[in-house]
């Protein structure tokens, strides 16, 4: 009895559901308002060796080498792609400090356009890094950053300058330069 009544209730439901359908450009105008970024970049390392040759090739090392890998992810509210908020999170490799940061922020961004079909974007961000590996070591996280942005396929080039307020081997504030590529999409 108690199953038919299960039955009966269930077959009831059924009908109950409803459905509505939108077409492409309702959906387009509903998430209009909420963004997804994609940033990937390399920190940058000042070597300090700079002036000096190989001893094996005899030709000077760069200047400028790369120092690890950066990926992050964040989803955050625009108004009319302007101005905007997000929550973010991703992975920090630092090569030269044996460093992994996981830095969970909140960021600002702000993105003018300044011709048909480019935006500037300024992003300053702030909240923590946990760094892997290290027994908890955790620590500030701020973020500034500058790029150029294509208004119609949201790809960006950007420059970071990142803190991770992490003292790691007696040396306060860790700190890396970043030259990377943004994903912006709506």
């Amino acid at each position: 009895m108690k199953n038919n009544l299960l039955f009966i209730i269930f077959f009831i439901c059924q009908f109950c559901i409803g459905q509505e359908v939108y077409n492409s450009s309702d959906i387009k105008e509903r998430s209009g308002l909420v963004f997804t970024q994609l940033h990937f970049s390399v920190p940058l390392w000042f070597n300090p060796d700079y002036p000096e040759e190989n001893p094996i090739t005899g030709e000077k090392d760069p200047f400028i080498l790369p120092e690890g890998l950066s990926g992050r992810a964040g989803v955050g509210f625009h108004y009319d792609q302007w101005i905007g908020i997000s929550i973010n999170s991703g992975m920090d490799w630092k090569g030269s400090k044996c460093l992994v940061v996981a830095p969970l922020f909140g960021a600002l961004r702000i993105s003018p356009q300044v011709g048909e079909s480019l935006r500037i974007t300024a992003e300053a961000g702030y909240g923590k890094s946990f760094a892997i590996g290290r027994g908890g070591l955790v620590g500030d996280f701020k973020k500034a950053s500058l790029g150029l942005e294509s208004v119609e396929g949201g790809f960006g080039l950007y420059m970071e300058f990142c803190q991770y307020g992490l003292t790691i081997n007696g040396e306060d504030n860790i700190r890396s330069l970043s030259l990377g590529i943004s994903v912006l999409m709506f």
